[in-house]
């Protein structure tokens, strides 16, 4: 009865050893994707800083060529105003 018993719990720990093993299998590779996510993310974010800058220069100047609008139709309606 004892060896039967013995059996049982050797199968038992055989079992949990292999589910930690599993485990352990499975935290190396979420910690990969993780390292690999991370990297996408720092790349991602490089080529959006990279992408600001001309962004933010074409925006300045699309309000330039506004205000510099604004000042000729002043003009001209203040030239029209004068005929």
């Amino acid at each position: 009865m004892l060896e039967e018993m013995n059996k049982e719990l050797k199968a038992k720990c055989a079992g949990l050893r292999e589910q930690i093993s599993n485990y352990e299998a499975d935290e190396v590779k979420r910690e990969g994707n993780a390292r690999e996510l991370q990297q996408e993310l720092a790349e991602a974010l490089k080529k959006l800083s990279g992408a600001e800058a001309p962004l933010e220069v074409a925006t300045r100047h699309c309000r330039n060529l506004e205000e510099a609008n604004l000042g000729l139709e002043k003009e001209l309606g203040e030239a029209k105003s004068k005929n």
